[in-house]
């Protein structure tokens, strides 16, 4: 989770009734981070936006809940949202400032290779994505 200001991911632990436990498991700062967050299915990688500079991060998360970051990738002016494939072998990222949709591979290591750009949008100041199975 993002605990705001734009400073601290964390991990808690999801309880077997699906309540989340209030302790932390573990804290990794990420300066400029917060926008969005997103975990890639059937893998231990989460993705973060940050907006200072405008960029991509990608962790591993072990069981102890510990980050190892696995990707940083520079996107546009203003990255906005995060969504990945039903499938988890792609993230797509909304550039809201070039009004596009960019694609990425997610590595086996989870590190990030650019496709291109997936979709150009007709509308300027794209706030969100979702992508379905």
């Amino acid at each position: 989770m993002d605990t705001g200001g734009g400073k601290n991911l964390q991990t808690n632990r999801l309880n077997a009734d699906g309540t989340i436990s209030t302790a932390s498991l573990n804290r990794q700062n990420v300066a400029g981070a917060g926008g969005d967050i997103v975990f890639a299915p059937n893998t231990n990688f989460v993705y973060v936006t940050a907006a200072s500079p405008s960029r991509v991060l990608g962790f591993s998360i072990n069981n102890q809940g510990q980050f190892t970051e696995v990707a940083n990738v520079a996107i546009g002016t203003r990255v906005q949202a995060l969504a990945t494939s039903p499938d988890g072998r792609f993230l797509f990222v909304l550039d809201a400032d070039t009004n596009e949709l960019l694609a990425f591979r997610i590595e086996a290591n989870g590190g990030l290779t650019q496709l291109g750009t997936a979709l150009a949008l007709p509308r300027s100041g794209p706030t969100s994505i979702a992508v379905g199975p």
